[in-house]
């Protein structure tokens, strides 16, 4: 019978061997059965899914994108280490203790800090130790790319970024992993502004490096050949605390000072770009974003009710009575939340889309556009490791089922605090 079924199979053009006839349910006679898995995509199969039960997550692409993308950011021996971690921060000692084939700790420990020193993986020194945890594809290991990056991954990732489990897992979770700042200069004195949305204040309070890194989204599109429309500066997005403290250590982007910062920020206000910062409540990455190279942006402008996956807190009115119609706030708005009737001969503003980023207060000349502050204010978490217990602590059973219910009723009444 065995043999028997080994012919049937050959005949079929079968690559692997069973041992029993197929059912019409697992049977087509186009698609081949799966190769059996080799030992190198055995190991990065189980990272993926490793991965894919961290906070954010890292689903499968039937394309195979997903496993392409991790042999840009892990060797084999890499991978196996990673399997050990986890978004927690720990010590070498503790994740080499977790490893199955055990092995040398101090390989363990070098493994480590080579993957930390691509930012595939984050690393911090608290206390006197040194302690490693997993990264999200975004925001983490993708941006770490941005100074080694080449065309054939900027292709893999776009392959990725365009399925549509990658898209879930950013507008599933229930704290959303970034949130928008206002631009320094769109908010009056006589307002009231936390210190978590003050970017000024934010710069200046900041302990340790500040560190200027290109954006890795505009450097991707010009590689592939496509421009920015906004500008052609590329060093403009910002990085504090830990993260700074590792990119100065791997000697990676540029060291400045808090008044540098403060000009790359006024630069970027120019340009009309949107601040969007770890949602914390001292963030360690600020991006300057653009609509047509930010995937966040992108995203945004496909979305029904977009203010349901945005954390912001504030909004942009209109006095009709004082506006112009000169439109220039409509030309510099990057997610399409200001437009012109000609019919009404006004400029209207859909507040579902607007996002509180202040760049059409900032181009206003006669003062008829203002941001106003929320009812209720969202408290974002303390640090990133508060932001990653939080999504974990609340990561839903069905991504589709959280955007469906998000769409329709918005985000839980606890999406005001951590």
């Amino acid at each position: 019978m065995q043999a028997k079924n080994r012919r049937y199979f050959e005949r079929n053009g079968r690559k692997k061997i069973c041992h029993a006839r197929p059912s019409l349910l697992s049977y087509h006679p186009i698609a081949p059965l799966a190769k059996p898995m080799h030992t190198t995509d055995a190991i990065y199969r189980r990272l993926q899914r490793h991965l894919d039960a961290q906070p954010i997550g890292f689903p499968r692409d039937p394309s195979g994108s997903d496993i392409r993308l991790l042999t840009h950011h892990f060797t084999v021996e890499e991978a196996r280490v990673a399997l050990g971690m986890s978004y927690r921060f720990e010590t070498a000692a503790e994740i080499h203790a977790r490893l199955r084939d055990g092995g040398d700790p101090e390989q363990t420990r070098a493994v480590l800090d080579g993957m930390s020193a691509r930012t595939s993986i984050m690393r911090v020194e608290r206390d006197g130790a040194v302690r490693y945890c997993l990264l999200p594809l975004v925001i983490g290991m993708y941006e770490g790319k941005v100074f080694g990056l080449d065309r054939e991954y900027a292709r893999d990732f776009n392959d990725y970024a365009n399925a549509l489990q990658h898209g879930l897992t950013f507008a599933s979770t229930e704290v959303m992993q970034m949130r928008v700042i206002p631009v320094e200069t769109s908010l009056t004195p006589e307002q009231a502004i936390l210190h978590y949305d003050d970017v000024g204040r934010l710069v200046r309070e900041s302990e340790g490096p500040i560190v200027v890194l290109d954006c890795i989204c505009r450097k991707k599109r010009a590689l592939l050949d496509e421009r920015c429309v906004r500008t052609e500066r590329l060093e403009t997005c910002l990085a504090f605390g830990d993260i700074a403290a590792l990119l100065s250590r791997n000697g990676q982007g540029r060291t400045i000072g808090a008044p540098e910062a403060r000009d790359i920020l006024e630069l970027n206000r120019r340009d009309g770009l949107v601040l969007q910062a770890y949602n914390m409540k001292r963030p360690e990455v600020i991006c300057s974003c653009c609509g047509c190279c930010c995937g966040f942006l992108s995203v945004h402008r496909t979305l029904i009710n977009p203010h349901h996956f945005w954390r912001t807190n504030f909004r942009a009115r209109i006095d009709e009575n004082a506006c112009t119609r000169c439109r220039r706030c409509v030309k510099i708005c990057q997610v399409d939340a200001l437009s012109y009737s000609r019919r009404k001969k006004r400029v209207m503003l859909d507040p579902s889309r607007c996002i509180g980023c202040g760049n059409c207060v900032t181009v206003c000349a006669p003062g008829a556009v203002r941001l106003h502050a929320l009812e209720t204010p969202h408290v974002p978490p303390e640090d990133y490791e508060d932001l990653q217990e939080t999504i974990m602590r609340h990561k839903p059973a069905s991504r589709l089922g959280r955007i469906i219910l998000r769409t329709l009723f918005g985000p839980p009444r606890r999406q005001t605090g951590p």
